[in-house]
């Protein structure tokens, strides 16, 4: 009696569960996409594009784009997109993630998944390439298919509309004897899209075209025409003064960019005020730099009254800031600070009106400074022989050698490990004493790798606290 009633309970039990067995399994295949040709299997997954095109500019980094599916994936799949253009190269214009390789494009599906994405990123240059249209096209090929709308237009625009030129200097001068002349640079932001040109006018009341100065090229019935080339940043012509025997007063010019091709326009800086020493007056006389260094007694000295300095510019617009010019005579060197960047060249010949300006100390370097770039009078060119010293001579020497461009020779970086770079301040030394090398983060050459053994260092020596400091003028200045 008991044992039927047992088996009759495990029968029962035993039933249920087959039930269960069977309520659960149609569960699970109820949740996914029926194929009415084939209840037993999932329906194709399916996928298009949203829109027919899209658009952005070549600067908009990268972008997503979604592909929502029909259905959610059963099974890890793959969406497969052909990629064509006829105006943009892949690598060159634009990338994508995924990477695509021989034009395909595959996106892998995780499973359970209802949508995927992918990105295009363009590439921001500085060239004028107009639009420039890519075509996506969904293939057949992977485990997701095709939808209606399969192709996709991308269009990127261009961020370049035309490039600006401004004169690298508002003010510049010469002497008339200089008849080599003055190379005016023109300088292109962010650079020529294309072959092009820039008209170049001017204006003078006391100057006149042929008779007191020409340009290279020459000026056509008071236009200079500048070509310029796709992918110049920079353009220049000559300004030439001609040289008379008559005593006359300064000519003023005034160069302007007047009209320009269609990919250019002129830009914020589009005059220069040139202005034309006379020689037949006797040139000013240049106060001796050690004069002017030892009127300053420890707090800023004002030049009021007319004072000139005359020498040759030693520095280069590399490792020293582009407002500062050193200039060095017999006497002594000293930075000339001026009220924007200058055009002054190593070897330049110069006398400098320093009325107005300030005697001060900068760092522990004694600096003229609020000099006006139009006080500078260009009268040549010469030859500098660099004195060489070795780092204890600079400490023996009776006079001040601050200002003044050396070259140390047979001197070791202490720091010379074959990974630190020169960038800051790096202790060389002659085997007695300590100097400073001081690479700024502008310089071209901060990333260099510190040289080792023996080297040679060319620059401008500061002095700060008892100590000097040496500022290499460019990357060829070590070796």
């Amino acid at each position: 009696m008991l044992s039927s009633t047992l088996n009759l309970i495990t029968k029962k039990f035993s039933n249920f569960g087959i039930a269960f067995l069977v309520l659960t399994s149609c569960s699970k295949k109820d949740d996914l996409p029926q194929n009415p040709g084939n209840p037993n299997q999932p329906a194709v997954v399916t996928t298009q594009f949203s829109n027919a095109e899209y658009s952005l500019t070549e600067n908009a980094g990268e972008t997503s784009y979604e592909l929502r599916f029909s259905s959610a994936t059963s099974k890890a799949e793959s969406v497969v997109m052909n990629i064509t253009s006829a105006t943009a190269q892949y690598g060159r214009d634009f990338t994508t993630q995924p990477e695509a390789v021989n034009g395909k494009l595959r996106l892998n599906v995780e499973a359970g998944k209802q949508l995927t994405t992918f990105k295009l990123i363009p590439v921001n240059n500085n060239l004028k390439d107009g639009i420039r249209e890519i075509q996506f096209t969904i293939t057949s090929e992977g485990g997701i298919k095709p939808d209606a709308r399969s192709t996709a237009k991308i269009v990127i625009t261009d961020d370049e509309t035309k490039a600006s030129l401004s004169f690298a200097q508002a003010n510049a001068s010469v002497v008339e004897s200089n008849t080599d002349g003055y190379t005016a640079q023109v300088l292109i932001t962010p650079m020529a899209f294309s072959n092009g040109f820039a008209d170049v006018t001017f204006t003078s009341a006391n100057a006149t075209y042929g008779t007191h100065f020409t340009t290279e090229p020459a000026m056509v019935n008071g236009k200079l025409r500048i070509p310029v080339l796709q992918g110049q940043a920079t353009v220049s012509f000559k300004i030439k003064p001609v040289n008379d025997a008559v005593q006359t007063a300064m000519r003023s010019v005034t160069f302007g960019i007047s009209t320009t091709s269609e990919d250019l326009e002129a830009g914020m800086q589009n005059q220069l005020n040139f202005t034309i020493a006379d020689d037949d007056h006797p040139l000013p006389t240049g106060t001796p730099i050690q004069t002017i260094r030892s009127t300053y007694m420890g707090t800023d000295t004002y030049l009021w009254t007319q004072t000139f300095i005359a020498g040759l510019v030693t520095s280069v617009n590399d490792n020293i800031d582009p407002a500062i010019a050193y200039i060095e005579d017999g006497t002594g060197g000293i930075a000339v600070r001026f009220t924007s960047n200058n055009t002054l060249t190593y070897g330049e010949r110069v006398i400098i009106n320093i009325q107005g300006s300030v005697i001060t100390e900068r760092n522990g370097a004694l600096e003229i400074k609020q000099v006006d770039n139009n006080a500078v009078i260009r009268t040549g060119w010469d030859i500098y022989v660099i004195p060489t010293y070795s780092v204890s001579d600079l400490y023996q020497s009776a006079t001040s050698m601050e200002g003044r461009v050396v070259s140390l020779s047979n001197v070791s970086f202490t720091q010379a490990n074959g990974v630190a770079t020169l960038q800051g301040d790096r202790t060389i030394t002659d085997g007695k004493k300590t100097a400073i090398v001081r690479t700024e983060s502008f310089a071209s050459f901060r990333n260099r790798i510190i040289p080792q053994g023996k080297v040679t260092v060319v620059g401008i020596l500061v002095e700060q606290n008892g100590q000097y400091i040496i500022l290499p003028l460019n990357g060829e200045s070590i070796y």
